[in-house]
C-alpha cells in the first residue's frame, strides 16, 4: 500500500533539510530577525520543552509569511521549531521531540500532517506519558481543527496557547476520541475521518476538478462547491452524484446490504465541515464511540430526501432508501481501490481489509 499526496501535500523533501534544521542550534529554533512581539511572555525557565512540527507545503502555510511565526518564537525558546513535508520527517520531528521528553507538540499543517504528527506521538511516547497536543490549521482540509472548534488565525491560535503555556496558566483542554486503524500488515494509524467506496472517488474528481480551475479561482471552498453544484445539477438526467465502488462493510457483526456503495464515511468528530451531519439515524440500543454512515447502490431518491435534514428539518432518513447509520465499536471495510484518512489518498494495492476500531483518547490544548 501507498500513500498519495492528498489536498494538503505531504510531498517528498529532502530528509537532509530537516538534520540541517535540527543542528541549527542547541535550542533546536530556527534563526529570527530582531524583532521583538510585544504581545509576547517569555517562557519561565522552569517550563518543559515544546515542539512545533510545520509543514511548509501545506496550502496556507505557503501564503503565510515565515517571519510571523519566528517572531511569535523569538521570545518562546523552549519551543523547538521543526520543519516537516512528509512522512518521514515528520516521525524524525517527534523522535527529536521524544529524546528532549517535550510536553506540548502543535502541528502546523493540514490533516494529512495533524494526523502523521498525532500517529508518530501515539507511537513513540509512552501511553502514560503522551504530551499535550494543539493543532494550527494550515492546509486545504483543517476539518480536525473545525472539530476541535479552533476559529482564530493560525498566529492567533500558537500566540495563545504559547502565552497560556509558558506562564503556567490554565488552558482550555478538550479530550478526542481518535480512530485506531489496521490495515493489512501495516502499523495502526491513528486518525479523525475515513471515506471510502463513492466518497473517495469524489474527492479525488473534486481535487481535479479544483486543480484544473484554479485560474478561474475555484480552488479551496468555492472549488468544492462549485463541483458539488454541478454534480447534482445532472441528477435529473439519472447522472449519480457519486460513482459507486466495490466496499464491503461489517457493523459490529451485521453485514450491511450490497457490495457497491455510494458512501461510507467513519468519524470520531463531533462537528463536520459546513455543519453537515451525516449520521441523522443513529441505533439507540447500539454502543461504541465510532459513527459510521454507509448509502448502498442505487439508493433511491436518498439525495433530494436529505437536503432537508441537511439544514435541520427533520431528523430521519428511511433505511429503505440505502442508507445506513450506526454507532459502532468494530468496522470491517474489504475495499479494492482507495480511501482516504483525514485529507490524504491511500491507494490500496490490491483489495484488503480495514479494520476500525475505538483508539485512544488524546488530550488537545485549544486557544
Amino acid at each position: 500500500m501507498r500513500v498519495m499526496a492528498g489536498s494538503n501535500d505531504l510531498t517528498n523533501a529532502s530528509v537532509v533539510g530537516l538534520q540541517m534544521d535540527l543542528k541549527a542550534g542547541q535550542n533546536g529554533t530556527e534563526s529570527v530577525d530582531s524583532h521583538q512581539d510585544s504581545s509576547a511572555e517569555s517562557c519561565s525557565t522552569t517550563r518543559p520543552p515544546a515542539g512545533l512540527i510545520s509543514n511548509p507545503l501545506s496550502f496556507y502555510n505557503q501564503r503565510r509569511p515565515e517571519p510571523v511565526l519566528r517572531k511569535i518564537l523569538k521570545d518562546y525558546p523552549e519551543v523547538h521549531k521543526y520543519p516537516a513535508q512528509n512522512r518521514a520527517e515528520i516521525r524524525a520531528a517527534v523522535a527529536a521531540l521524544r529524546a528532549i521528553d517535550a510536553r506540548l507538540v502543535i502541528a502546523n499543517g493540514g490533516d494529512g500532517t495533524v494526523q502523521g504528527v498525532i500517529t508518530e506521538v501515539w507511537r513513540q511516547w509512552p501511553e502514560n506519558k503522551l504530551p499535550l497536543l494543539a493543532v494550527m490549521p494550515g492546509g486545504r482540509t483543517n476539518v480536525i481543527s473545525q472539530d476541535l472548534n479552533s476559529k482564530l488565525r493560525p498566529r492567533h491560535i500558537l500566540r495563545g496557547i504559547l502565552r497560556n503555556y509558558c506562564s503556567g496558566s490554565r488552558q482550555q483542554r478538550k479530550t478526542r476520541s481518535l480512530l485506531r486503524i489496521d490495515i493489512d500488515r501495516q502499523q495502526p494509524e491513528l486518525g479523525f475521518l475515513i471515506s471510502a467506496a463513492g466518497l473517495a472517488g469524489g474527492i479525488e474528481q473534486c481535487w481535479s476538478f479544483r486543480h484544473q480551475h484554479r485560474q478561474w479561482g475555484l480552488f479551496g471552498g468555492l472549488g468544492t462547491a462549485a463541483w458539488v453544484v454541478g454534480r447534482l445539477l445532472g441528477t435529473p438526467a439519472g447522472r449519480p452524484i457519486l460513482d459507486s465502488r466495490l466496499a464491503k462493510t461489517v457493523v459490529d457483526g451485521e453485514v450491511i446490504p450490497g457490495d457497491s456503495q455510494q458512501i461510507v464515511m467513519v468519524t470520531t468528530n463531533e462537528r463536520m465541515p459546513l455543519w453537515v451531519n451525516p449520521f441523522w439515524r443513529q441505533r439507540t440500543d447500539s454502543s461504541g464511540e465510532i459513527k459510521i454512515t454507509v448509502v448502498r447502490d442505487r439508493a433511491h431518491g436518498l439525495w433530494w430526501r436529505s437536503l432537508p435534514l441537511a439544514f435541520g428539518w427533520g431528523r430521519v432518513l428511511p433505511e429503505r432508501s440505502g442508507y445506513y447509520s450506526r454507532n459502532a465499536s468494530h468496522i470491517q471495510m474489504q475495499l479494492d481501490q482507495s480511501f482516504h484518512l483525514d485529507g490524504e489518498s491511500w491507494t490500496l494495492d490490491y483489495p484488503q481489509q480495514v479494520d476500525v476500531r475505538p483508539g485512544p483518547a488524546l488530550d488537545f490544548v485549544v486557544a
